[in-house]
């Protein structure tokens, strides 16, 4: 990928705190990752900030595709929408396109708890239940996470590995990665240390996924010609 960011611009991954959330997000309000298999571009994660007060909604679009050619042999999409208030989680709605199959999952604070309805029927999770979005670094200290293909409040078990330097937006940053395990989630996330999401690692159908996130569009504003 081409950055074409000259040296000495920093880019203001950690700009903007925000308190509707414990999360860090990014000058221009959006994280951007190119997803890799094997190396190779596949597609993109994006996650949108709409932050207003102490209510904050967040829009994610991933799109996926591997082929051979221009001949696609899997493709995946998904679409949610979180709302956020105060740092919890309000309502949910999430819809994937997993190669044809079609799942939904819709989660709304009532009642001193998360109701959810997805594929797996009707359940109920805590009042501080997280979705497995990875945005926001506090879903590192819980012993549950929302499933947003399936609807499932799955227990995981979440390791602490030493830092690291990785590339991230164009930059070297300090980060440090978090092993995530469950029924339903087998990953690695990085977070900085003032909370910002930089990358992402897991396998899928026998390969590696990579994500490598790409600089804000501010970095390109600053950058030469």
């Amino acid at each position: 990928m081409k950055h074409g960011i000259r040296a000495g611009v920093v880019i203001a991954l950690l700009a903007m705190g925000v308190p509707a959330s414990a999360a860090t997000i990014p000058a221009g309000r959006v994280l951007e990752f190119a997803v890799l298999r094997q190396g190779s571009e596949i597609g993109t994660h994006r996650v949108e900030f709409l932050p207003d007060g102490e209510r904050m909604q967040v829009k994610v679009a991933i799109d996926l595709a591997v082929g051979i050619g221009p001949i696609v042999l899997y493709r995946y999409v998904h679409r949610a929408t979180e709302l956020w208030v105060d740092g919890r989680l309000q309502s949910l709605e999430a819809e994937t396109n997993d190669d044809g199959r079609k799942l939904a999952v819709r989660a709304e604070a009532a009642n001193g708890r998360i109701e959810i309805t997805g594929s797996e029927g009707e359940v109920i999770g805590p009042p501080d239940l997280m979705p497995s979005s990875y945005w926001d670094m506090r879903l590192v200290s819980q012993a549950v996470l929302l499933d947003l293909h399936y609807g499932i409040v799955q227990p995981v078990k979440i390791r602490r590995l030493p830092a690291e330097r990785i590339m991230a937006g164009g930059e070297e940053v300090v980060a440090t990665p978090y092993e995530i395990d469950g029924e339903y989630a087998g990953l690695k996330a990085w977070y900085t240390a003032d909370g910002a999401w930089v990358k992402l690692r897991f396998a899928a159908r026998g390969a590696e996924i990579d994500y490598v996130l790409r600089p804000p569009p501010s970095a390109f504003l600053l950058a030469s010609p």
